[in-house]
């Protein structure tokens, strides 16, 4: 599922997000903001969710996608005009039982 909450600001949109990616029991969530609101994410997915949720901050092109938390976090300034390639990390062997070499995401902005 793919969605853009386009409420105003002092709304709860981030509330919103949260809440609806547990309801909807997502196993990957990107969350694209504005830089200084990176952790304001992070606090309040823990909020939301619990402070065992794996969050990830995705800080530059080089850093991979680790399939092992839940949520990632970007900002717009990360997202480039041609189509970039973020692939996944996974922790445990090739053999493990989330092992997946080949998943990758594409994210492109125009």
């Amino acid at each position: 599922m793919h969605a853009l909450i386009g409420d105003e600001m002092g709304i709860g949109k981030t509330a919103q997000a949260i809440v609806a990616a547990q309801a909807l029991g997502a196993s990957q969530v990107f969350v694209i903001c504005p830089k200084m609101l990176r952790y304001v994410w992070d606090r309040e997915i823990q909020g939301w969710c619990g402070s065992q949720e794996r969050i990830q901050h995705i800080r530059n092109q080089a850093d991979s996608v680790s399939i092992d938390c839940r949520w990632h976090i970007l900002t717009y300034e990360q997202l480039v005009s041609k189509q970039e390639t973020w692939t996944f990390e996974n922790s445990e062997e090739e053999s493990g039982p989330q092992a997946c070499p080949h998943l990758e995401a594409r994210f492109c902005a125009m």
